[in-house]
């Protein structure tokens, strides 16, 4: 306020005074006027002067008496700087040694303000604060009570008149904005003296990501002389001991918030938290390193909101595959590999902010295991669609001897009825071979290729013209057609003598002519003899309920060890037979085995056994198609292999 009213001020004044003046009027107000005036010049000179002093000068705690010491900063500064010869190059020495013998006792420490930001990916922290030093410097100490002031305080570069201790900060990246920040230097009457600097610090400092998002890391601020050793400056925190180790006080700290990180206990509060210094002596034993370090972890409700409950989400959206049908192949599969794309997607923009390091990493490892469960469930839709394959050939093949149940039921009647295996039956419907003269089977082969030439012939004509003279031309073409079936062959002779060379052929038997079994009947049921030849290990024409539980399966049919048993014994009392007490001594021959198959539908609803044994449990799992088994399993294995998941990283979280 001074600083912008003072010039005003005095031109006013001086206006005035002239013109009081210049100004007729009585002699006694004249002289009040002056003698005002003259008092108010007076005060307002000593108020320039004070303004002046304080613009120039440093600042000091001024006393009231100075009768022969230093009147001002400014004084005291010109006596140690002309006067003394003070040489700011030289380091001061000890005040209790001379100068050769000992070195100078610097303290620093760091008061931290504000953790801006961390950079995980390049392993830095931007920071700001105060960077504060102390030492002694002998050839400034004065007498304090000759001075006029107790202390001097030099802001800004005033400060760098005196000598100053080169320190640096060895893991330095860059430090902003130092023109604009501030600092003071402070002496004392007995030489000691204390640097305070504004900082705002850029670091690379390392980061320890193993426990990510639980992760704790160490803040550092690596201090020491550039240019001079131990023997010139031994470095130590505040209030510590001169050598290696840990002591004094490195790092306060304000008020702490940070919506990232969490402090010590007090960095949230108004009281903060102070840190140990750790001195290293490096390079040969010649520079003391002093290492200022503060705790700092992270808040993990970032990380698990986006990684942590995303993944056990889709991990669920996998699990809800195993519901759905597995014949709605397009919905499985999108079920399958969907959590699969998005898992590796959140892994990519995990690692867009971390270090691409070979580093374990437990949030990295989480997922990486999340999409192993996520990739075992789209391999587990493999299996079942696998599996669907086999139970669809396997139901197509019971189908086939479905169709031909008449004329298999009565091959299985006429074997009971003969009182002959099926086996032995089914040679009499084999195919024999026969011979035939050559010359005829040939005349026959070509009759046949000429009348099929003729009928593709007509056929293409009848879609060339219309229906009328289509109707025309197929009347024409009768004849011809009986010629060729009944007459003389377009390709051979009408009539071909027996030449006398005959050759062997494959001819139905008359047998099967007889009885109007054919070929392709015969296919499905040589089909269940290979089955049942296939469990009969032991060549005795007999199965027991274990191996036709098993034989069953070729014809996608599925039930228990027990039930086999049990539908064995009903079907052999009702067609005629005796069936054991115990339903699991029951056996059956390869007719037997035949006719079960063709009315296995009916022995259907037989009851399974029921219970929480083991027994029980199997005869569950026995009585499903593959691909639903492999589904029933999937529902119990899953699940528990995410809370495995779940448990053991947590428990293997010590360990990272």
């Amino acid at each position: 306020w001074l600083k912008l009213r003072l010039p005003a001020t005095i031109v006013g004044e001086r206006r005035l005074r002239l013109c009081s003046r210049a100004t007729p009027g009585p002699r006694n107000m004249t002289v009040l006027n002056e003698s005002r005036w003259r008092a108010a010049h007076r005060i307002v000179a000593v108020l320039v002067a004070v303004v002046v002093a304080q613009d120039s000068c440093p600042s000091a705690t001024l006393k009231k008496d100075c009768p022969i010491g230093p009147k001002s900063p400014a004084d005291y500064l010109h006596q140690l700087l002309n006067v003394k010869g003070y040489d700011r190059t030289k380091r001061p020495h000890c005040p209790t040694r001379s100068f050769a013998t000992e070195p100078t006792h610097v303290e620093a420490q760091f008061y931290l303000s504000q953790l801006n930001s961390v950079n995980m990916k390049g392993g830095t922290m931007i920071l700001n604060g105060y960077f504060r030093t102390w030492w002694n410097d002998p050839r400034l100490a004065f007498n304090e009570t000759e001075a006029c002031f107790s202390d001097i305080s030099l802001p800004g570069d005033e400060g760098k008149v005196i000598w100053l201790p080169d320190l640096y900060i060895d893991n330095l990246v860059k430090q902003e904005g130092k023109k604009e920040m501030a600092s003071l230097t402070a002496i004392y009457p007995n030489g000691n003296v204390w640097r305070s600097e504004q900082v705002l610090l850029e670091l690379k400092t390392p980061m320890k990501f193993g426990r990510l998002p639980f992760d704790e890391h160490r803040g550092l601020i690596l201090v020491a002389s550039y240019s001079q050793t131990i023997a010139d400056i031994r470095l130590t925190a505040r209030g510590g001991t001169i050598g290696e180790g840990v002591s004094g006080v490195a790092l306060v700290s304000g008020t702490l918030k940070s919506p990232l990180w969490k402090f010590p206990d007090g960095g949230e509060e108004e009281d903060g938290f102070s840190e140990k210094g750790n001195v290293t002596v490096l390079f040969g034993g010649s520079w003391d390193y002093l290492a200022m370090t503060f705790p700092y972890h992270r808040k993990a409700k970032f990380f698990i909101d986006q990684f942590l409950v995303p993944a056990m989400m889709y991990l669920l959206l996998s699990y809800v595959q195993f519901f759905v049908d597995p014949k709605i192949a397009p919905a499985r599969a999108a079920l399958a590999v969907i959590p699969i794309l998005i898992m590796r997607e959140m892994m990519n923009s995990l690692y867009a902010s971390l270090p691409e390091g070979s580093q374990q990493m437990w949030l990295g490892d989480f997922l990486t295991t999340s999409m192993f469960l996520c990739v075992f469930a789209a391999f587990q839709m493999g299996i079942v669609q696998l599996y669907l394959g086999q139970e669809d050939r396997h139901a197509k093949r019971l189908a086939g001897l479905l169709k031909v149940k008449e004329t298999a039921t009565k091959l299985v009647k006429q074997s009971h009825a003969e009182g002959i295996s099926l086996i032995k039956l089914c040679l009499r419907y084999k195919m024999q071979e026969i011979e035939v003269d050559e010359a005829l089977h040939q005349q026959k082969l070509n009759a046949a290729a000429a009348e099929a030439a003729q009928a593709d012939a007509m056929e293409e004509e009848l879609e060339n013209n219309d229906g009328g003279k289509n109707a025309r031309t197929a009347e024409e073409d009768k004849a011809p057609t009986a010629a060729a079936s009944g007459g003389p062959s377009p390709a051979g002779p009408t009539a071909a003598p027996n030449s006398g060379t005959a050759i062997k052929m494959n001819h139905a038997s008359a047998e099967a002519q007889k009885q109007g079994v054919k070929e392709a009947h015969m296919l499905f049921i040589d089909y269940a003899k290979r089955i049942f030849t296939q469990f009969d290990k032991d060549n005795s024409n007999q199965v027991n309920a274990h191996e036709v539980r098993k034989a069953l399966i070729f014809f996608d049919i599925y039930l228990s060890t027990l039930q086999t048993a049990q539908v064995m014994c009903m079907f052999l009392r009702d067609h005629g037979y005796s069936s054991p007490v115990d339903d699991m001594d029951a056996v059956m021959n390869l007719s037997q085995f035949t006719w079960l198959l063709l009315e296995v539908d009916q022995y259907m609803l037989v009851a399974r056994k029921s219970g929480c044994s083991i027994d029980a449990l199997v005869a569950y799992f026995q009585n499903m198609r593959p691909s639903r088994c492999v589904d029933v399993l999937a529902r119990i294995i899953f699940p528990i292999l995410m809370i495995l998941l779940v448990f053991v990283f947590f428990l293997l979280l010590p360990l990272y």
